[in-house]
């Protein structure tokens, strides 16, 4: 699986090839969204996904990830010293200007 990163990462054909087949829909929802998801994530990187998101969702993103940290330490990000705080950094910060 693919891991996002605060930049994004060019893809493959390779990793084209790890996605379903096709993706389709089944009582309102995306089956295989995620998998989706993580490959534009992967693509994108997550600090220009956070600076794309309306200010509502970064609040509650920013919310989930505190929610997380306090209560799952179980999660990979929260095994390193500083938990959740570079995405909470991306979150929070100014955009790059340029």
């Amino acid at each position: 699986m693919l891991t996002p990163q605060r930049d994004g990462k060019k893809l493959t054909y390779n990793d084209l090839e790890t996605m379903p087949e096709k993706i389709e829909l089944f009582s309102g929802k995306l089956d295989g969204a995620q998998d989706m998801l993580n490959l534009c994530l992967y693509n994108l990187g997550l600090e220009q996904f956070v600076n794309g998101l309306p200010e509502e969702s970064k609040e509650i993103l920013k919310a989930l990830l505190e929610e997380k940290e306090g209560q799952n330490s179980r999660l990979p990000i929260a095994r390193h010293n500083e938990g959740f705080a570079p995405l909470k950094k991306l979150v929070t910060d100014e955009p790059k200007k340029g």
